[in-house]
This record gives structure tokens, C-alpha cells and sequence, in this order.
């Protein structure tokens, strides 16, 4: 799909925390993004149509599936130790997957100790709301029950909530892969590692690439992606009667 990615740009910053760095107010330096979400986001589509060619001589269809919803995660400089739950018993963070079709981010940026506000860079603002009472976005995109907040939250702390609509597999891939580009791209002095952080990570993608085109690994959808009609095979014996039949390989591996 045109313009909407695989992963999110906040899958990036988990991979690389090294893209949002904290200021120095001693010397007039801003908190800020080494590289900035809309950035990431143009990264990481143009990083997933390799990725789908990638895939494309394995997998002939559509491999998007319903979207669903990740566990909030609290931005790591917050100063506030409040904490946003997927569900509290009966209490569930919902969305309506008619609205948020695709992945993205839902970002919580908390204005004061209490009251927050929800965006997403693909659908601007989606409403204020306070964590004592029920949430529900404009547009009902999604609802936040009050009793999945716990601790205090500081004014500026922030919360990602992702929603994807591909396998957790193709996430992985996708993440992997724009991290990569990503890292790539950065000025050696805005993040030392960066080159031998984009090595690793090329080497975990590559094999991983590997163990699907060779059939050891495959991406888990629900669809059946091999050809399951019954093959001859040719049994070879030793002259110890020990079976030395070349076996096809048939892992049910999934990343």
C-alpha cells in the first residue's frame, strides 16, 4: 500500500535508541530526533518495497493481515513513572480497525500531570482526554479506559501505541531493515555506532532472509504458504540398514 509502512517509526527507536537524544541546556542543545518521525516513516516504506521483493518469489499474495494493537510503551526519557495497560481485567484498550487500517503510531503526550493529548502522524490530532475518566478519540479510532492508567505521569511524558496490520514476522523484518537504512544515514558524530550497529543488524536480517528463501523459516500468515501436495521420494538404505533418504526440508521455524 502506498505510503504506509510495515513497521512504525517507534520500532525504529526501540532498535536504535540513539535517534532521539536528550540536550544539554548548559550548552543551548534541545531535546530532539537525530532523525525526525516523518523522516522514518519515508525510511521505512521505501525499505519495505525491497523487503516485498524480497519475499515476492515466496510468497504470491497479499501477506497484510486484520490490524491489531501492540502494548503501550512509555517513551524511555519520561520522568513520571505512570504506566498504560493493554487490559485491567474486564477493561481493554480497544480501537476500531475499520478507522486505524494500517500501521502506525499513536503518540499520548501528556500536558500536564493529568491531561493528555493523542495524534498520529498519518491522522493529525485525535483529542484530549484526562487519565481519571474514559477516553474516546474524535472520531472513535480508539478508546482508552481510565483504569488502565497506574502512577503519575509528568507533564511532556509521552506513550506509543502501535497498531499494525502485518504478521509480527514481517514487524521484525521490516524494523530490521529500516533500522538499517537509518542507520546509515546518520552522521558518524551524531551516533558513533551507528555503522557497527547497522553491520548487526544486516547480519541478523540476511540470515533471517536466508532461512525463508531456503524454506528452514517461513512467515506465519493464515494462509498456507507451502505446496502441500504429497511428493515421491526415492528411500535410500545402507548396507547397515540405516535410512540415508535426502529428506526434503520441512521446518515449521517462524521468527
Amino acid at each position: 500500500m502506498a505510503n504506509k509502512g510495515i513497521c512504525t517509526y517507534a520500532d525504529l527507536l526501540t532498535r536504535f535508541p540513539q535517534l532521539y537524544t536528550i540536550g544539554d541546556s548548559n550548552l543551548g542543545l534541545a531535546d530532539g530526533w537525530v532523525i525526525s518521525p516523518l523522516e522514518l516513516k519515508e525510511i521505512i516504506v521505501n525499505s519495505d518495497s525491497q523487503l516485498l521483493s524480497q519475499l515476492a518469489p515466496y510468497y504470491n499474495y497479499d501477506l497484510s493481515t486484520s490490524p491489531y494493537i501492540s502494548n503501550p510503551i512509555p517513551f524511555r526519557h519520561n520522568q513520571g513513572d505512570g504506566a498504560l495497560f493493554l487490559k485491567n481485567g474486564a477493561d481493554v484498550l480497544s480501537f476500531d480497525d475499520t478507522l486505524l487500517t494500517f500501521s502506525q503510531v499513536l503518540k499520548l503526550t501528556f500536558t500536564s500531570a493529568t491531561a493528555f493529548k493523542v495524534t498520529s502522524l498519518e491522522l493529525g490530532v485525535l483529542g484530549t482526554g484526562d487519565k481519571s475518566t474514559n477516553f474516546t478519540s474524535t472520531n472513535g479510532e480508539i478508546t482508552i479506559p481510565a483504569s488502565l492508567w497506574d502512577g503519575t505521569p509528568q507533564q511532556d511524558d509521552v506513550f506509543f501505541i502501535k497498531v499494525y496490520n502485518y504478521p509480527k514476522s514481517m514487524v521484525y523484518l521490516s524494523s530490521l531493515r529500516a533500522t538499517i537504512e537509518a542507520l546509515n544515514s546518520i552522521y558518524t558524530e551524531q551516533a558513533p555506532n551507528a555503522s557497527g550497529t547497522a553491520a548487526q543488524y544486516q547480519k541478523i536480517y540476511d540470515q533471517r532472509i536466508a532461512d525463508i528463501q531456503s524454506g528452514k523459516a517461513r512467515i506465519e500468515t493464515g494462509q498456507s504458504d507451502r505446496n502441500i501436495d504429497p511428493i515421491e521420494i526415492d528411500y535410500n538404505i545402507n548396507e547397515y540398514g540405516e535410512d540415508m533418504t535426502d529428506y526434503p526440508l520441512d521446518s515449521d521455524d517462524i521468527y
